[in-house]
């Protein structure tokens, strides 16, 4: 007997799209803002990472990464863009570059870290151990068996 097929990754909302395309140009606008303003002892390394930065967004624009939601492409911008502000050398006086570079870093490390609980299952898995407890505390259940298959609690977990 054959189980049930893995259900189809459903396609994004618009509002994911969005959101992930902030995601992938914030990176390159912060190496742009390092880069214009100076805040580094190296600005044409800075300028040369929001260019491969650039590239990086075309180039997940034009592949069905951003259809998907596959978070790889987001992770390795915010990664990149850390690691030419980093190269870039901000200056130790000036707090604003040290600050971006922080972010930039704990952007990276969420990110990933999202990523990595989504691809494991361990959300879902959660989910499925909250109603498996609710429906072991039920007290009132229907008369007839084939009305349990109707309890909302049954519906999202055989989902």
């Amino acid at each position: 007997m054959l189980g049930r097929p893995f259900p189809k990754m459903a396609r994004q909302t618009r509002s994911q799209g969005w959101r992930r395309a902030v995601g992938m140009v914030l990176p390159v606008a912060a190496l742009v803002w390092a880069a214009a303003t100076g805040r580094g002892e190296f600005p044409l390394l800075l300028a040369v990472g929001s260019i491969a930065g650039a590239i990086l967004v075309v180039a997940w624009m034009l592949t069905a990464a951003n259809r998907t939601g596959n978070s790889r492409w987001l992770t390795l911008q915010w990664a990149l863009a850390a690691i030419f502000l980093w190269l870039g050398s901000p200056t130790r006086d000036d707090p604003y570059p040290l600050c971006l570079l922080g972010l930039l870093v704990l952007g990276a490390v969420s990110i990933h870290s999202w990523h990595t609980l989504q691809a494991t299952g361990s959300i879902r898995l959660r989910q499925a151990r909250q109603l498996a407890r609710r429906l072991a505390q039920r007290r009132h259940w229907p008369d007839d068996l084939d009305s349990c298959r109707r309890l909302p609690e049954v519906r999202s977990l055989r989902e």
